[in-house]
């Protein structure tokens, strides 16, 4: 298996103020020195208690936290800061399925715009049929396409599109996040505890759903 990811030594330091001068006092080590790999095609636990920086080594790994320090790499190419990751469409490649469901899901969209998001920021994979004459821009058939697809792939009915988050039950608003996070085709997704909050029967569901997009996606 090739390399997809390398994190070396990283660190996330949250600064604690006091005084007069809100002066930085001391640090919260989120994140302390931790580097690891990621081969393609490979699934990875990172595992230990709460507040041992889980989360927010994944979060720094989709470019929603900057490191205080370290780096990391896709495919050999730098892509420590969130800067970096924008400059490279960095991603279209790493995607995150959130633990809260609910939160991570726009209340006032419905479901086919939640997916359609990342289409419309990166593109949309697939073609139309030659000829294609109708009132929609082309943009918007694939992107229309797509999410019907998407839909498919996460078991979902086609109606789903017009609906909206709070119809759904928590392991069912974790398949739209699974269908909006494999959007864009991504080479990796990442998993904050995306079962943990779901009864056990459910989770086996979205285990085993998870297990079957990385066999026939990759």
């Amino acid at each position: 298996m090739s390399e997809l990811v390398r994190i070396e030594n990283l660190q996330v330091y949250y600064p604690i103020r006091s005084g007069f001068l809100n002066r930085i006092t001391d640090n919260v080590k989120a994140v302390d020195d931790v580097s690891f790999v990621i081969e393609a095609g490979k699934t990875y636990g990172l595992v230990g208690e709460s507040g041992s920086g889980k989360s927010t080594i994944g979060k720094s790994l989709v470019g929603l936290e900057d490191p205080t320090s370290g780096k990391i790499l896709f495919e050999g190419t730098e892509v420590t800061t969130i800067k970096q990751k924008k400059a490279l469409n960095y991603n279209k490649d790493v995607q995150m399925v959130f633990q809260d469901s609910q939160s991570s899901l726009n209340p006032r969209k419905t479901i086919g715009e939640i997916i359609a998001e990342p289409l419309k920021s990166f593109g949309v994979p697939g073609k139309i049929e030659a000829g294609y004459q109708g009132e929609r821009s082309f943009d918007q058939v694939l992107i229309d396409q797509r999410v019907l697809e998407l839909l498919e792939i996460v078991g979902l009915p086609a109606r789903t599109i017009t609906q909206y988050p709070f119809q759904f039950s928590g392991g069912q608003r974790q398949r739209i996040g699974v269908a909006r996070a494999l959007a864009s085709n991504p080479r990796l997704i990442v998993a904050d505890e995306p079962v943990s909050a779901l009864d056990l029967s459910v989770q086996a569901q979205v285990l085993n759903f998870m297990k079957k997009i990385q066999r026939d996606y990759g």
